[in-house]
């Protein structure tokens, strides 16, 4: 049937592609994937060198803090997971200020959980549980 398109049939939406001044001062094309990656100190370099791309970062930040804190202390991952909604929804409500604010706070959250996940499991790893 003509304007109908079979859903198998479509693409995925390409993922965006952001183009940022790197941690080394360099231009650089990064993706989400690659900022899922990345450590706190780099994605803190990112946004000293992006400020426009705070809305952007500001997520993935989470995760790498999250992720970082948890594996090198696995008891801090239920702190954090109190405290990571806690803290967006007071952004939210203006009880703190922040430098991205309360734009995108379920992407800050839910990588903020993602990356207690992932401290976690890196945590088991290191003592050799998986």
């Amino acid at each position: 049937m003509p304007g109908i398109i079979d859903s198998a049939q479509q693409e995925p939406p390409a993922k965006p592609v952001y183009q940022v001044v790197g941690a080394d001062g360099k231009p650089a094309s990064v993706t989400e994937d690659d900022l899922a990656g990345m450590d706190w100190g780099t994605l803190l370099a990112l946004r000293r060198n992006n400020p426009d791309l705070q809305e952007v970062l500001a997520p993935f930040e989470h995760r790498a803090y999250a992720r970082e804190t948890t594996r090198e202390r696995p008891l801090m991952g239920a702190s954090l997971a109190v405290a990571t909604p806690l803290y967006a929804a007071a952004k939210g409500l203006g009880l703190i200020g922040s430098r991205s604010g309360a734009g995108n706070p379920v992407g800050q959250v839910s990588q903020g959980f993602k990356g207690i996940g992932e401290g976690l499991v890196g945590a088991a790893r290191d003592a050799g549980i998986l």
